[in-house]
């Protein structure tokens, strides 16, 4: 599922996916529970791993944002 490295905080597992997804999934069920961007739009690339801090979750893609 993912092409990066993860972040954890609390039940929530947070990471980049290869088809250009940022993924948010529930480490007890499994479920996916968000992803961005949403619907049909994706990102030119997720790389490194997702970092939490000061309430917000940072992730660095390729070509900014």
């Amino acid at each position: 599922m993912g092409g990066t490295g993860c972040a954890v905080e609390g039940d929530m597992l947070y990471l980049g996916s290869m088809d250009g997804k940022l993924l948010a999934v529930d480490i007890k069920s499994g479920e996916r529970c968000w992803e961005f961007p949403s619907g049909k739009e994706k990102l030119t690339g997720i790389y490194g791993t997702p970092v939490i801090g000061s309430e917000k979750l940072y992730f660095a893609v390729h070509g900014g944002m």
